[in-house]
């Protein structure tokens, strides 16, 4: 059989041959690519990390309360005030951006609409209220009950072996506990995870009576403050501790008697009946601040890095100068014959309520940026950015900063 010969077809004039060119490597496309590829690993590489410490914040449940603290709508209200009577207001606390308030018998949450987002009922006796943006740790101080609240559910309802003496809640929500020991110490800490599992680190302490606890923003580390009797003197210590490494660095304050601990501004701040004292996270750099014989009449701590303080010259309260300090406790303003404070918060300003009017100054400089008249029942207050909320026997009320008069 005869092989087919090869034909080629040659283009008419209506038509245009195609011919394909290669595109040559140059050095500089291959130096261009290598590149590109190298910030993609890179890229990867680094999100693996991100997603591998942050491997805890990326469960579905974590996920749902981060979308409902930042995204979640939850209706529009009736309005401020809102109506407590036949309840006692324990406590006001901003979370996330909504209003929480611990009564007597219940945790509510409301938005800045006066919608509800929580109400629930708790069984504490004497309960005190800890929050971060996206979960509320409510315990019961000198009880062994303490539960954590979420804006959908109640997510852990507890009972400790010893009463509990402190607690607080770091804002990636670990629990930091305190409570009596049976272990011929005076108290002890556990620390629990996101998911309120133990974790392992324990700390006891044999020296002192812890009467606080902060826990560190990050969750790697806490504050204690605890009070001590030498002599006949009372005298006060602050135990920073490091979750990683059980590492406790201690400051002795003498001749002071420590209420309450905070995390500030990247700084540990602790507030005392005649002093102050601001300390780095890893308990160095001790600052102290003195009243120099004044009253403590109040006080306030801000998260950004602060501290107000109301000081008296008399024993029953009745006039006092507000001082304002930074992190460090340098003195930035102060305000002379205030009148008797009843109560302060401290957020990027400082809101004050005395017997007549509430007023809202801004730290650097003192200048009043707004005052209004309140009520007689008035009792405490929260400020909230541009958003100021009184408490009295029967209402929780809103101001608009930006709306008060001079």
């Amino acid at each position: 059989m005869p092989k087919p010969q090869k034909t080629t077809k040659k283009p008419s004039d209506g038509e245009h041959k195609t011919v394909a060119f290669k595109r040559k490597s140059t050095p500089m496309r291959k130096m261009v690519k290598a590149a590109v590829w190298t910030v993609v690993i890179l890229l990867l590489v680094t999100g693996g990390l991100w997603a591998y410490s942050n491997r805890d914040n990326l469960t579905p449940d974590r996920i749902s309360e981060w979308f409902d603290t930042h995204f979640a709508s939850y209706g529009t209200g009736d309005g401020f005030p809102v109506d407590a009577a036949g309840s006692t207001v324990k406590q006001l606390a901003s979370m996330g951006g909504d209003v929480a308030f611990l009564t007597d018998s219940s945790f509510e949450l409301l938005n800045q609409t006066a919608s509800s987002i929580v109400n629930r009922q708790h069984n504490c006796t004497t309960p005190a209220l800890r929050v971060s943006d996206t979960r509320a740790l409510i315990y019961d101080r000198g009880g062994s009950n303490w539960r954590v609240e979420n804006r959908r559910r109640t997510l852990v309802d507890k009972e400790e072996e010893y009463k509990i003496i402190a607690a607080d809640i770091s804002e990636n929500d670990q629990i930091v506990m305190v409570t009596q020991s049976g272990n011929g110490y005076l108290s002890e800490m556990r620390v629990y995870d996101q998911n309120f599992e133990e974790k392992q680190f324990n700390w006891s302490s044999a020296e002192g009576q812890v009467v606080d606890v902060a826990a560190r923003p990050d969750g790697k580390g806490a504050a204690a403050v605890s009070l001590t009797v030498e002599g006949g003197q009372m005298n006060s210590l602050v135990d920073v501790l490091d979750f990683s490494s059980g590492k406790a660095t201690p400051q002795k304050l003498e001749g002071v008697l420590l209420l309450t601990v905070e995390y500030s501004g990247g700084r540990i701040l602790a507030v005392g009946d005649s002093q102050c004292v601001s300390l780095a996270q890893d308990g160095s750099d001790l600052k102290t601040y003195s009243y120099d014989g004044k009253y403590l009449a109040g006080y306030s701590i801000s998260p950004n890095g602060g501290v107000a303080l109301a000081l008296s010259d008399h024993e029953d309260l009745r006039d006092s100068t507000l001082v304002l300090l930074d992190g460090s406790l340098q003195e930035e303003s102060h305000q002379n014959h205030v009148g008797r404070v009843r109560a302060l918060s401290y957020d990027e300003n400082v809101a004050m309520l005395t017997n007549s009017s509430v007023t809202v100054i801004r730290p650097l400089d003192g200048q009043i940026l707004g005052r209004q008249s309140t009520s007689s029942g008035a009792q405490d207050i929260l400020l909230q950015g541009n958003t100021l909320y009184v408490q009295d026997a029967d209402h929780l009320n809103q101001i608009d900063v930006n709306q008060m008069g001079q």
